[in-house]
């Protein structure tokens, strides 16, 4: 068991109790509260996002828990439980302080509270008697009178808050003189035999109001997380000469907050004091843990360590107490106020005391206690005389009252009691001080104990989340999709099983897809005991953008996914595929700097020396392209019949017998055999010659693929807004200072296709008509872009696309780059 500090009990100047003698004002346990069955009834894991504190007031006790275990309270103890480690360390929390009465213990503290308006007058007089007062008429536990003292040692905290410590005049009514404050704290550590037998744990002055707490030595280790705040409610509702000084402290386990103030003055600003008392209780907050004492740094709450909230409030502390110069007066005329206080009847003026009447009509100090008030009112006094302060010519100067006061709360009533209430005879000002004496219930912590008790709730929340958690099979985490070619899309399965007792969410993070892979579905629910089935496509096609990086090898076709599953594990699975390389998908201006085959054996030295032709121009071109036309144009595709062909017909007869001529119709505008395309893809992708069977219409096919998967068009999209422009001017000039403007690659793959083309119609002159109407539609479409992307101006667009691609085909001047080539064929 741990070993509690030595703590003093107090020498019996009250009372002598007997030896296991226990306060019948103390309730023997913590669950005594009337909410004690209730809370019973619901789970301990069920979290609300209203902020509750811990307490003590909680019941059921030990490893009585109760859990849901209806499925309706599953999803919520998963919302609340596995959500977040914040809900977890908050639910630890509440769990812990629930079972209190497990590793806690009560003593008894008396304290000693006191407030003094001391009217600007320096600490000349003896003040012994008021803080170690010889005669002082208590109260025992039997509510009946007696005459007790108190020695040094006896208390075991003292408050002490005093008023107008500095004159409230001038200057001084808003900056504050810490020098006063010091001299009066001084006066008082040497009463009280500080620091030897107490401790001063928090001194904070607001112009005049000084709040001083003394702590016995033997408690001082034991006091943390002090802080304090101030609240000027004087001059512009900001100034220091009204207001308070409130300080908050935890001394073992129990927290404390006392608020030394100094109210509104005259009889007729009562409603201006309760707007005080409210300013005071609204704006005196701490903010964990940054409002802290700094004179008194190792009190101060540690700045590493946790807070349950960001601030904390008045109302938040086991203890409050509100003591200083609240000023309320006495609804009486002065001279009945006189003669009450000649017969000692004080019962009649309670009556008419403004607090009184107030608190009764809940206008204030809602749920603070006070004790019965059986002395004379503390003001307004002579300052050294025994009677109240006359005018000069005569009658009161301020009718007699009950201006100092002290009143408490507590959370729970029964955990203090008041021993004694009285005012005490110190001359010097025109205030006499009231001091109030109190034996509250504190609680400390065995350590050992509460470690168990916080292992036993976590294991109990370890056990509660694993039956919570779900759990999911999937039938394996590496998926191969094998050889994946462009623009065939590639697929495989993955089965997912909920094996667990709950409902199972499951989902891939969003955005976290390569843009060549998509998942269906990418989230869904699985009740228990269900299986789904995630469907994996890889797709390399013009649109995903990653043909090009991966067929240059600066991108391999593999990711690892995330499947995140609610309040439970994640899942790694890994995916990955062999890209079959190729120029489809590429850009141009890497495929125009020389290269070999994108599969090329590497053994293969006839296709290394006769692969790369040799093109006389320092722009570039792509080689893939000029295969494409070079096999087009030398094998005659071009003519589509004998009589359109202006040669010899003996020489195609021979042609046509040796298998080279294939006169089938208009190419570009009939379909190839799909196959016979992707074999002439994989001549481009190998170096392999074009075998003599692929038919020219076949090879145009491929042409136009090749020129629709570019991952650029021909013409850059940033230029086709100018083409359709160029287009509209109807001048040829302005269309070719368009294509002198593009990129060279791009300009000469341009003038390439253009002579290619046109070759194309001459060949076919008889119905020049026709093509020239559907070539240009044919090629506007794979070389540009539509710049315009209104939906009603889509044709319009498309119209004058056409249009430039057909004053280009009517150039009647050569370009250079055609005829070198033709030259080298």
């Amino acid at each position: 068991m741990d070993s509690f500090p030595n703590y003093k009990p107090l020498n019996s100047p009250f009372k002598s109790y007997g030896p296991g003698y226990q306060s019948s004002h103390f309730s023997n346990s913590d669950n005594d509260s009337p909410s004690s069955s209730s809370n019973n009834s619901q789970s301990p894991f069920l979290y609300s996002g209203t902020r509750r504190r811990a307490s003590s007031t909680d019941a059921s006790v030990g490893s009585q828990f109760l859990l849901a275990k209806d499925l309706e309270d599953i999803e919520n103890e998963q919302e609340n439980i596995l959500n977040s480690s914040k809900a977890r360390r908050a639910w630890i929390r509440r769990e812990v302080a629930r079972r209190a009465p497990e590793y806690t213990e009560s003593f008894t503290v008396t304290l000693f509270v006191t407030t003094w308006n001391v009217n600007g007058r320096k600490p000349i007089i003896e003040i012994r008697d008021w803080l170690l007062p010889s005669k002082l008429e208590m109260m025992d536990e039997d509510n009946q009178p007696f005459i007790g003292s108190i020695g040094l040692g006896d208390v075991d905290i003292y408050v002490i808050g005093l008023q107008e410590v500095q004159e409230l005049s001038g200057t001084n009514a808003v900056l504050t003189d810490t020098n006063r404050g010091r001299l009066w704290q001084h006066r008082i550590e040497m009463t009280l035999f500080a620091p030897e037998r107490y401790v001063c744990v928090q001194s904070r002055q607001l112009v005049g109001i000084l709040l001083l707490v003394f702590v016995r030595k033997d408690h001082e280790m034991f006091t943390r997380d002090v802080m304090v705040t101030e609240v000027g409610t004087g001059i512009m509702n900001r100034g220091g000469n009204k207001g308070g000084v409130v300080t908050r402290m935890r001394i073992y386990d129990t927290t404390l907050c006392i608020a030394s103030c100094h109210l509104t003055a005259h009889d007729h600003n009562v409603e201006r004091r309760n707007q005080d008392f409210h300013e005071l209780m609204r704006k005196a907050i701490f903010m964990d843990p940054d409002v802290r004492s700094s004179p008194y740094s190792p009190y101060a709450p540690d700045p590493n360590i946790a807070h349950e909230s960001n601030f904390t409030t008045v109302a938040d502390h086991d203890f409050v107490f509100f003591l200083g110069d609240l000023n309320y007066r006495i609804n009486l005329p002065p001279e009945e106020v006189m003669n009450s206080i000649h017969q000692a009847d004080w019962k009649h003026l309670r009556e008419y005391d403004q607090l009184n009447l107030a608190r009764k009509a809940k206008a204030v100090f809602q749920g603070f206690e006070e004790g019965i008030l059986n002395f004379a009112p503390t003001y307004k006094h002579e300052p050294f005389g025994d009677g109240y302060e006359e005018r000069e010519e005569g009658g009161l100067k301020r009718t007699p009252a009950w201006c100092d006061r002290v009143l408490w709360k507590a959370k729970q009533s029964s955990n203090i009691r008041q021993l004694a209430y009285q005012r005490h005879e110190l001359y010097s000002s025109d205030h006499r001080p009231v001091m109030a004496l109190f034996e509250a219930k504190f609680r400390r912590t065995n350590k050992n104990k509460k470690n168990e008790v916080i292992a036993e709730v976590q294991r109990m929340l370890e056990q509660r989340e694993n039956e919570l958690r779900p759990q999911i099979a999937l039938s394996c985490q590496d998926i191969s999709l094998g050889l994946v070619e462009f623009n065939i899309p590639a697929t495989s399965t993955l089965t997912v099983s909920n094996v667990g007792r709950v409902k199972a969410k499951i989902s891939f993070p969003p955005r976290r897809f390569p843009s060549w892979l998509r998942v269906a579905p990418p989230a869904c629910e699985l009740e228990p005991q269900t299986s789904i089935e995630l469907h994996f496509r890889i797709l390399v096609d013009v649109d995903c953008g990653s043909s090009s990086s991966l067929s240059f090898g600066d991108e391999e076709l593999s990711c690892t996914l995330v499947l995140h599953v609610e309040f439970g594990n994640d899942y790694f699975i890994s995916i990955y595929g062999q890209y079959k390389k190729t120029c489809f998908g590429s850009n141009l201006e890497r495929l125009a700097h020389p290269h070999l085959p994108f599969r090329a054996s590497s053994d293969s030295s006839s296709i290394k020396a006769a692969f790369r032709p040799r093109i006389p121009t320092t722009k570039g071109l792509p080689c893939e392209i000029w295969r494409l036309g070079h096999v087009l144009w030398q094998r005659r595709f071009f003519a589509g019949s004998w009589e359109s062909f202006e040669g010899s017909p003996t020489f195609l007869k021979d042609l046509e017998r040796s298998g080279r001529y294939y006169g089938e119709g208009f190419l570009f505008i009939e379909s190839g055999d799909p196959e016979q395309a992707l074999e002439v893809r994989d001549c481009l992708d190998t170096g392999q010659p074009i075998p003599n069977h692929i038919t020219g219409k076949s090879i145009a096919f491929c042409l136009c693929q090749f020129l629709r998967y570019l991952e650029d068009p021909v013409i850059p999209r940033e230029f086709c807004g100018a083409c359709v422009t160029a287009a509209k001017s109807a001048s040829l000039d302005t269309v070719k200072q368009v294509v002198s403007l593009l990129p060279p690659v791009h300009q000469n793959v341009l003038i390439y296709l253009m002579e290619l083309l046109k070759e194309f119609l001459r060949c076919y002159s008889s119905h020049r008509d026709y093509l020239f109407t559907c070539i240009p539609e044919i090629f506007s479409d794979l070389l540009l872009c539509n710049p315009i992307s209104h939906q009603d101006s889509a044709a319009l667009g498309a119209k004058e696309r056409a249009n430039f691609i057909r004053m280009l085909l009517v150039d009647s001047e050569p370009a250079q780059v055609i005829f070198d080539i033709h030259v080298l064929s």
